[in-house]
């Protein structure tokens, strides 16, 4: 079953344009960068640690697209929180990405203007906005990464919302015991740190993306440095962990 939501991405078809003339690069996605907006939903691309990701928000939900490159290939991750998709590039110009195999997913721009549409015919069209920084959102980011600092895998336990999620390579992992006995295995084999650089709010839906480090026991070991993007829930007035990915 495809998402609900398919919200900065919309199936589409048509002839592959020409390739780019030097080989593909996420640096050639730098028009997505930025805030988008329409009546349905809020969109942020950020680029954070070589992966640009963008979050969707709606009133009732998210979804987060990470655009990422792999052995010298572009591939798109796509998850609401639940399925998922993996899809490689297509075709790459300026103003307009195609990904996927038999069924094609892609956007372009046309100035301020964010398109889609879809085999039905439907068309979305999303307006540049001013990028802002959801303050409340950041503040609980970092008061989490303080806690983890502090108290291991208590505070992922205590920071997630009911329900709530995280993403690994088997998939996604969910329940009190999953994710503490996850979190206390990395946390045993090194030091954990992240820190903000984009958010946004929708509602009770908030985001983050930010860069982490973590640096394993021993003195002669080498920090691995990458990116993240956690999805917040405002449950009774707090923000909680709804869903987390890193890169």
């Amino acid at each position: 079953m495809r998402f609900a939501i398919l919200l900065a991405l919309v199936a589409c078809g048509g002839t592959p344009r020409p390739p780019a003339a030097h080989p593909p690069a996420l640096v050639d996605l730098g028009w997505l960068v930025g805030a988008w907006h329409a009546d349905s939903f809020d969109e942020r691309f950020a680029m954070a640690s070589g992966t640009l990701w963008g979050v969707s928000l709606t009133g009732g939900g998210f979804e987060i697209n990470e655009l990422r490159e792999r052995g010298g290939k572009i591939e798109l991750f796509t998850t609401d929180g639940t399925e998922q998709l993996t899809l490689p590039l297509v075709t790459l110009g300026p103003d307009r990405v195609e990904l996927g195999a038999s069924e094609r997913v892609g956007f372009h721009r046309t100035g301020d203007q964010l398109h889609g549409d879809d085999p039905h015919g439907q068309t979305f069209a999303a307006t540049r906005v001013s990028e802002t920084h959801a303050a409340e959102v950041e503040a609980a980011d970092l008061a989490f990464a303080a806690a983890s600092a502090a108290r291991g895998a208590d505070a992922w336990v205590e920071i997630m919302a009911p329900g709530g999620a995280l993403w690994r390579k088997a998939g996604r992992l969910e329940g009190v015991d999953a994710i503490r006995a996850d979190i206390a295995a990395t946390l045993a084999a090194g030091a954990l740190a992240w820190k903000p650089l984009a958010s946004g709010v929708r509602g009770e839906w908030g985001f983050t993306i930010g860069t982490y480090s973590f640096v394993p026991a021993g003195a002669s070991a080498q920090a691995a440095i990458g990116s993240y993007c956690t999805i917040w829930h405002r449950v009774d007035g707090a923000w909680r962990v709804a869903f987390d990915l890193g890169s």
